[in-house]
C-alpha cells in the first residue's frame, strides 16, 4: 500500500487514520511531506524544492496561464517518484487531495495498482480569493475533470461536498467522515469559570479574531482558550496580541493528544464564516474531537455541523455568523453543560473512526 499526501503526516489526522485502518492488511509505505511519525513505516519525501531558477519559474507561469496544465503539473520530482515505484510491487494507492491524483494514476499505469482517491474537501472551489480563482482554479478544475473519472474508488468528508463532486465530475464519492478514534474519557466536572476551547490551525480565512470578539458579549465567568498551530505565523502573532483576562493562548499538542488535553474544558466552540464552499459545508476533525473529549459544542450554523449537533443533541448552533450570535448560543448552552457533555459521552462510540475504518478497507479492496 502506497499512501501519497502533500500534507505533513504528523499534523494530518485523516491520513493517520487511513494508516490505522489499513495497517492490519497491508505493508504500508508513505510518500508525503515531513516524517510520518509512525514507527516501522518506510517514508519517502513527496517533494523537494529545486534551486531557484528564473527561467523555470517563467516557464511554469507560461504553462499555467496558457492552459498547458500537464506541463505545469509534471515537474522533475514527480517524474522521479513514478520511476521509483514503477518497478515495485504496489497493490493499492491512496491518493490524498487532488495534487497527488495524477501521480497515483501514473504509478497505476506501471503497476496496475488499485487507486483510492480521498479528496478530503471540494477542490474546484477550495478558496474564494480572486488571485486563487484567476491563477489556479482552471488548473484544479482540469485535474478534477480529467483524473477523478479514472480512479477505482473515491471519498470525501460530507454529503454536501459529495453531491457537488457528482455535479462537477459525474462521479459521486463515498462519504468518509473526519471522525477520530474512540477515546476512553469521561465528561469532566463543570466548575466556574466556564472554559471555552477552540483548537486548530491559525488560518486567516477562518477569521479567528471573530471568536475573540465574541468574548465581548459574554460575562467574566467565561474564559476562551485558544490552542492554535502556526499555519500562518504572522496571523498567529497578530491574534496573540489580543490576549487578555478572558482570552488565553495555550501551546498546541500533537494530534493524538488533543482529546485528552481539551477534556478539562467545558464547551468546544467553532465560529467559521462561510467564505468559501468548503467552509460553508465543513464537518472538520475538531467537531469529532470535541465529541471524543466529551464537551458541549457551540458552532455557527454551517449546515453539516448544524445537522450533526442537532441529530445527536450535542449543543447549539448560532442563529447566524456574527460573534454576538455565537455568544447568545453559548449563554443558552451554559446552563446545560453537564447534559450536553453526557450526550457527547453517549454518542462517542458511534461518532468515532471505527465505522470509517471498515469503509476505508472496502474502498481499497
Amino acid at each position: 500500500m502506497l499512501i501519497l499526501s502533500y500534507s505533513n503526516l504528523v499534523s494530518d489526522p485523516r491520513v493517520q487514520r487511513q494508516i490505522a485502518a489499513l495497517m492490519p492488511d497491508f505493508k504500508i509505505e508513505v510518500c508525503a511531506t515531513g516524517e510520518s511519525g509512525i514507527k516501522g513505516i518506510p517514508f519517502y519525501q513527496i517533494y523537494e524544492a529545486p534551486p531557484f531558477s528564473l527561467t523555470r519559474k517563467l516557464k511554469r507561469i507560461f504553462w499555467l496561464f496558457t492552459g498547458q496544465f500537464e506541463s505545469f503539473y509534471w515537474d522533475d520530482y514527480k517524474k522521479e517518484i513514478v520511476k521509483k515505484y514503477m518497478n515495485q510491487q504496489v497493490d493499492a494507492i491512496v491518493a490524498n487531495d487532488i495534487n497527488t491524483l495524477p501521480l497515483a494514476l501514473a504509478i497505476k499505469e506501471k503497476t496496475k495498482a488499485h487507486v483510492y482517491f480521498d479528496a478530503h474537501e471540494y477542490h474546484p472551489r477550495e478558496w474564494a480569493s480572486l488571485m486563487w480563482k484567476f491563477m489556479y482554479q482552471p488548473f484544479i478544475g482540469y485535474l478534477c475533470k480529467t483524473y477523478i473519472p479514472k480512479v477505482n474508488s473515491f471519498s470525501t468528508v460530507s454529503d454536501a461536498i459529495a453531491n457537488e463532486y457528482y455535479r462537477f465530475t459525474g462521479i459521486k464519492p463515498v462519504v468518509v467522515s473526519n471522525a477520530g478514534e474512540y477515546r476512553e474519557l469521561s465528561p469532566s466536572p463543570t466548575q466556574p469559570p466556564i472554559k471555552l476551547i477552540h483548537h486548530g490551525a491559525a488560518i486567516p480565512e477562518r477569521k479567528i479574531e471573530r471568536t475573540i470578539e465574541m468574548m465581548e458579549y459574554l460575562p467574566d465567568r467565561f474564559i476562551l482558550y485558544l490552542m492554535l498551530t502556526s499555519f500562518h505565523q504572522k496571523y498567529l502573532d497578530k491574534l496573540q496580541e489580543k490576549s487578555n483576562n478572558k482570552v488565553k493562548f495555550i501551546p498546541p499538542v500533537p494530534a493524538d493528544k488533543i482529546c485528552v488535553e481539551i477534556n478539562k474544558y467545558d464547551i468546544g466552540v467553532f465560529l467559521l464564516p462561510p467564505v468559501n464552499f468548503n467552509y460553508q459545508h465543513a464537518l472538520p476533525n475538531k467537531i469529532f474531537e470535541f465529541v471524543q473529549a466529551r464537551l458541549a459544542i457551540v458552532t455557527t450554523p454551517n449546515p453539516e455541523m448544524k445537522n450533526l449537533i442537532n441529530t445527536y443533541n450535542l449543543g447549539k448552533t448560532s442563529m447566524d455568523y456574527r460573534p454576538k450570535s455565537m455568544a447568545e448560543a453559548i449563554m443558552e448552552v451554559a446552563g446545560k453543560i453537564p447534559y450536553f457533555k453526557s450526550q457527547a459521552d453517549k454518542h462517542a462510540r458511534e461518532l468515532s473512526a471505527e465505522n470509517n475504518y471498515r469503509l476505508i478497507r472496502e474502498l481499497v479492496s
